[in-house]
C-alpha cells in the first residue's frame, strides 16, 4: 500500500469518526462504523473489527470510484489522489464527478483554481475544515497538519 493511502485512511477515520451503534446522519441515512451507509437500521451494533473490515472495503471502493471518475487520477501525486479519494469516500464517486470546474482545473494543473472551486462549493460549506484541508492538498500537493 502506498504511503498516501495509509495517511488518507487515518484522515478519513478522523473525519468520519467511529460509531459502533447505528445513527442517522445529517441527511437521515442510517450510518455506522466510519461513515458506512446502511439500507436500514441493524438489529445490533458493530465490533471494532467489523468497523475496520468494512472501512477497508469502503476505502477500496472510494479509491476505485475516484480513479473511474477522474481519468487523470493515476498521474496525480499522493496528496492530491488522497483528496479525491477522501471526497469519493464522503460523497460517492458520482458526487466527486460533479465537481467539473475543480476537476478541469486539476487536469490542467491549475491547482489554485481547483482549490477555489472546491472551497466555493456547497460541499465545502457542509464539511468545513475537512474541505479546507483537502483544498490545501489540491493547491500544494502536500499534506497539512491537522
Amino acid at each position: 500500500m502506498a504511503a498516501w493511502e495509509d495517511r488518507e485512511k487515518e484522515d478519513i477515520k478522523a473525519d468520519e469518526g467511529l460509531r459502533l451503534k447505528a445513527y442517522t446522519d445529517t441527511l437521515g441515512n442510517w450510518t455506522i462504523g466510519y461513515g458506512h451507509l446502511l439500507k436500514e437500521k441493524p438489529e445490533e451494533g458493530w465490533t471494532q473489527e467489523k468497523a475496520d473490515e468494512v472501512f477497508d472495503e469502503d476505502f477500496e471502493n472510494a479509491e476505485t470510484g475516484a480513479a473511474q471518475a477522474v481519468p487523470f487520477f493515476s498521474a496525480l501525486d499522493g496528496p492530491r489522489k488522497g483528496a479525491l479519494v477522501n471526497m469519493a469516500f464522503n460523497m460517492g464517486s458520482a458526487g466527486l464527478a460533479g465537481f467539473h470546474g475543480m476537476l478541469n482545473a486539476m487536469n490542467s494543473g491549475d491547482w489554485d483554481t481547483a482549490a477555489l472551486h472546491l472551497m466555493n462549493s456547497r460541499y465545502a460549506r457542509q464539511v468545513g475544515k475537512r474541505a479546507q484541508r483537502l483544498a490545501y492538498r489540491i493547491r500544494t500537493g502536500e499534506y497539512s497538519l491537522r
